[in-house]
């Protein structure tokens, strides 16, 4: 949820009774005035939480990833133990642990993409603004470089350059391959883009699932556990061709550190620059592939490009209904909406990501002066809850219409009806 758009402050003694406020500070009690800025900080913390909370999710995973491949593989010399420290399924599921993690420390945050093909799917078939695509996408990538360096600086003395490689001046393909992904020597070139390519896909058409409220998403808080079966499931039956990348961010994060590490040009310029075309772009283009096929076939809420009206439906003002949970993939819900139904008409307003409105609760008297900010209730495509006092949206027809006219300028609006209220934390 994004603080920059609540109140800056709820004061506990003002005249309004509970009912008309979300309470934004679940745990909170006790008398003065609530701030969402109570020092300096605070601010810019707000500004970055959210890419922040990116690169803790993808350096977590990182470090579990590549700190298991290290484990499993590095055991196999002799050199490094007596005798082995897992296998094949041991690296399956610390890449499914990593996932785990990584969503459940970003999730309530930023959503737990953890991954740029995920961002740009999202963005691209769910509305995440695209305004903050770069910064996600450099965050992640910067998440991976820093997890690889620490598992590398954790390793590095003893088990991979003296014992492995032999050598402290000594950098081969063998160690880097435990950072980034390198293909099957016998794998095609084709064959390599299709591995990635069908594991994103599937990756993809998952977590489209597991954001649709129409469909079996599991409680809110569980998504991590669900993630860490789905990375288990790819890593154990699609694998061990190209290591399944499924990710940018997993894979050229942790190559740049070992190009920087020693490695030099040969991480990039192996199979004619496979780091580009297999684990960036195929991934990428994979995960598009999965969300529209999930799109066309299975999903029906707005939230979609497949979805948007026509031209006789906005004529009618009609439009498909919400179906997508809140800050997908992690699926959680942060907020419990407490509204008087019985003074006020509440609507839910869709601004698009580049709109100016509602910026700070003074800025929505340019829209409509009766109107009232309660919230945010949206985190994917900025939805704004607003309440109008029920004596003046039910006096007249005509003043409904001016109120709907002055909202449909700036965004779609939905009036919220009482029953409507178990279903608003997904929107």
């Amino acid at each position: 949820m994004s603080m920059s758009k609540a109140p800056d402050a709820i004061s506990a003694h003002g005249s309004s009774t509970k009912e008309d406020h979300i309470e934004h500070l679940e745990s909170y009690t006790g008398d003065g005035v609530v701030t969402i800025h109570p020092n300096w900080w605070s601010k810019y913390r707000l500004i970055l939480r959210e890419y922040m909370a990116e690169f803790l999710g993808v350096c977590i995973l990182v470090i579990f990833g590549t700190g298991v491949d290290c484990q499993v593989v590095l055991a196999t010399s002799t050199a490094v133990a007596s005798s082995g420290r897992g296998e094949y399924l041991s690296i399956n599921v610390g890449w499914g642990v990593g996932t785990a993690m990584g969503v459940w420390v970003s999730g309530g945050y930023s959503g737990g993409h953890i991954n740029p093909a995920v961002t740009l799917a999202l963005a691209t078939w769910r509305g995440f603004p695209w305004k903050k695509v770069p910064g996600y996408i450099f965050a992640q990538t910067m998440g991976g470089l820093v997890g690889a360096a620490l598992v590398y600086a954790n390793y590095y003395h003893g088990p991979i350059q003296s014992a492995f490689e032999g050598g402290d001046d000594i950098r081969t393909l063998s160690t880097a391959s435990l950072f980034s992904t390198y293909a099957l020597p016998y794998m095609t070139n084709v064959s390599c883009f299709f591995s990635e390519f069908l594991a994103t896909a599937v990756l993809l058409v998952m977590v489209l699932a597991v954001g649709d409220s129409n469909n079996l998403p599991p409680p809110s808080g569980l998504a991590p556990l669900f993630l860490f079966v789905l990375i288990l499931g790819i890593g154990a039956s699609l694998g061990m061709e190209t290591g399944y990348a499924i990710n940018p961010a997993r894979d050229l994060g942790p190559r740049l550190f070992t190009s920087m590490a020693g490695y030099g040009r040969a991480v990039y310029t192996y199979r004619n620059h496979y780091w580009l075309w297999c684990p960036v772009l195929a991934p990428i283009f994979g995960a598009q592939f999965g969300c529209a096929f999930y799109d066309i076939f299975l999903y029906s809420g707005d939230e979609s490009p497949v979805n948007k009206p026509n031209a006789t439906a906005r004529a009618h003002h009609e439009h498909a209904a919400h179906a997508m949970r809140r800050n997908i993939p992690a699926g959680h819900e942060q907020m419990a909406l407490n509204l008087n139904y019985a003074a006020h008409t509440y609507l839910a307003l869709t601004l698009p990501p580049s709109s100016s409105y509602l910026q700070t609760p003074s800025t929505l008297a340019q829209i409509h002066p009766a109107a009232a900010y309660v919230g945010q209730v949206g985190a994917m495509a900025d939805v704004q809850l607003v309440s109008i006092p029920k004596a003046q949206w039910e006096s007249s027809e005509a003043a409904r219409t001016e109120i709907m006219e002055a909202f449909t300028a700036v965004g779609r609006v939905d009036v919220q009806e009482p029953k409507q209220r178990a279903k608003r934390d997904e929107l």
